[in-house]
């Protein structure tokens, strides 16, 4: 089984330290022949004819604005799963076939309530789950938690295992650790 189980892992530094990455890095792998896969067609990127997965390599050689941009649109139209935090450091996910745990969404928007996604003129969003799934959903969560933010609210890596947060494509997947002061 490819990755063991586990999902792509975000880097936690580095030029690749993005939500979206997931993106590039499937696509390096050959899992994805159409760019166009990670944009929905509900989505103002839809109508970007140019589009197209940067790969790794085109990431890691750019600086600046460049490497911002690139990161804000390596993901598509399309948030994803950053990991969860476990004895202090960012965890892959493992699959575990759950069918309220959410991998991938169309991307949060910070300008909209809950962080309802744009695409689809903001009433709501795709949302694929990690066993297979696809729903269309008004609300942004599930059982009372919202996949667009963690346990404590905050648009970070989860707080354990079964806390979904599904972040924009150029977020960062920060580790804020504890110091007990």
């Amino acid at each position: 089984e490819l990755h063991n189980g586990y999902y792509v892992q975000i880097p936690t530094s580095g030029k690749l330290s993005a939500a979206g990455s997931y993106a590039p890095q499937l696509h390096d792998e050959g899992f994805f022949a159409d760019s166009y896969l990670v944009v929905c067609p509900g989505s103002t990127l839809a109508k970007n004819a140019s589009y197209r997965i940067p790969t790794a390599e085109e990431i890691l050689a750019t600086n600046g604005a460049n490497l911002a941009e690139m990161r804000r649109l390596m993901g598509g139209s399309y948030g994803y799963h950053i990991g969860h935090i476990e004895n202090g450091h960012l965890e892959r996910t493992r699959n575990r076939g759950s069918a309220y745990f959410a991998l991938m969404a169309d991307a949060p928007s910070a300008r909209l309530a809950n962080y309802q996604s744009e695409n689809h003129g903001g009433v709501g969003q795709n949302v694929l789950f990690e066993d297979g799934h696809v729903v269309f959903m008004t609300t942004c969560g599930v059982n009372g938690a919202s996949f667009y933010v963690n346990d404590d609210g905050m648009i970070e890596p989860g707080l354990n295992a079964d806390d979904s947060v599904i972040a924009a494509s150029a977020v960062v997947p920060v580790v804020f650790l504890s110091t007990g002061h």
